[in-house]
């Protein structure tokens, strides 16, 4: 590596203690001996440290006060150690267009908006931004009226208090329904797609599907369609939970492995099933709980004056947490509601047409064997008829 005798050094910011950068974009450490976390010294010598890349950028790993590694975008480091940072401008752009040259003449202090469109300018982008699949957003209510226009995903998400990459697949899929003019998708009550010059006829499809239902089970949008967000119960200070059956974090510090603080931003809780039903999982530092979604949502939005212990989905859609879909009722109205919503058995019957029996189980017990045994031959007889098993001389199927 050719070191330029004219560099000027500074002190790496957040790493001071061992080493510097040069204003040429090159990083060096002045040696230092670090005492780790398990009281063994960790010695650094002095030498220009080597460049990795990432992404098309320089990288350098460097080593904190408590002898933990953490790898450091340089161009980053550079403009933190010679240029002043302007309010609201959090990118650092390379003039020249090249990720590489991380001299600081060649950096500024951009904002997102304008590092993108200092990228389209020098054609660094393989979209043209005439064609409108530029990655910026304009936002729309869902009666169609603008919200704003020209956002990135990340200002977008940071607006909406959603996630990042849910904003921008929302995006994505909106472009193709909006070309096969389908009923758009939100994001907490608001219609997110990629910028185009044909905003006045996107609010026009907005507000043509804001009282037609998307298909003949779905209900037509309502201004209460817009999500409502309210804390969850003993968790109100970490998550919230919508009326539509979604769960969301709210920004907190937590800890890593390391012991180190960091901020976890918002996000929409992904959902497991299990029986049916939805569940999430919440935690903190201490404990980590997983609970049904009907249940917060009940617990949120439906008060509760008699004390009933169940929730009850009026439609019999387990996955349906949609606050208008449930009901608090007894143990006794659940379970009544849950066997008039269950389709009956199937009958079993013999293939000589000599016994019929209306269930698996009145043939397993005059069988004298197993109702697993029944159902087992009854399965494979239906799927392969040509090849019918016998359960104690008898051919099963369903009847």
């Amino acid at each position: 590596m050719v070191i330029n005798m004219n560099e000027n050094w500074k002190p790496a910011p957040g790493y001071e203690h061992a080493y510097q950068v040069s204003d040429q974009g090159n990083v060096r450490c002045i040696g230092a001996v670090i005492q780790r976390r398990n009281r063994k010294p960790l010695t650094l010598t002095t030498k220009v440290l080597q460049l990795s890349s990432a992404r098309k950028y320089s990288m350098v790993n460097l080593y904190d006060a408590t002898g933990v590694n953490h790898p450091v975008i340089v161009h980053r480091l550079v403009a933190k150690a010679f240029l002043q940072q302007p309010a609201g401008k959090t990118q650092v752009n390379h003039i020249n267009g090249n990720p590489k040259d991380n001299r600081a003449v060649n950096l500024e202090w951009v904002t997102p908006e304008q590092n993108i469109a200092h990228a389209h300018r020098l054609g660094l982008f393989k979209h043209d931004l005439t064609v409108g699949n530029v990655r910026t957003v304009t936002l729309f209510t869902i009666d169609g009226q603008l919200v704003a226009n020209n956002l990135t995903c990340t200002a977008t998400a940071n607006k909406l208090s959603a996630r990042q990459p849910q904003v921008s697949s929302t995006c994505a899929e909106n472009v193709k329904r909006f070309s096969n003019n389908q009923r758009p998708c939100t994001v907490n009550g608001y219609v997110p797609i990629f910028t185009s010059a044909n905003e006045q006829k996107i609010g026009t499809w907005v507000r043509g599907h804001y009282r037609q239902p998307c298909c003949t089970t779905c209900a037509p949008w309502t201004p209460s369609d817009v999500e409502q967000w309210r804390p969850v119960q003993g968790w109100e200070t970490t998550y919230e939970v919508s009326d539509h059956g979604r769960v969301r974090s709210l920004p907190r510090e937590k800890t890593n492995i390391q012991g180190h603080r960091y901020v976890r931003h918002a996000r929409i809780l992904s959902q497991s099933s299990a029986k049916g039903y939805k569940y999430v999982t919440l935690s903190t530092d201490e404990r980590r709980v997983t609970v049904p979604v009907h249940r917060l949502v009940a617990t949120a939005f439906l008060p509760n004056e008699n004390g009933l212990p169940d929730v009850d989905h009026l439609n019999g859609q387990k996955h349906d947490n949609h606050v208008t879909n449930l009901e608090w009722v007894t143990h006794q109205d659940n379970c009544q509601r849950a066997r008039q919503s269950c389709k009956p058995s199937h009958s079993v019957a013999v293939t000589d047409g000599e016994h019929v029996w209306s269930s698996m189980t009145l043939c397993a017990k005059e069988l004298n064997t197993s109702k697993h045994k029944v159902f087992t031959v009854c399965k494979h007889n239906a799927s392969k008829p040509k090849r019918m098993h016998q359960l104690h001389g008898h051919v099963l199927r369903y009847l």
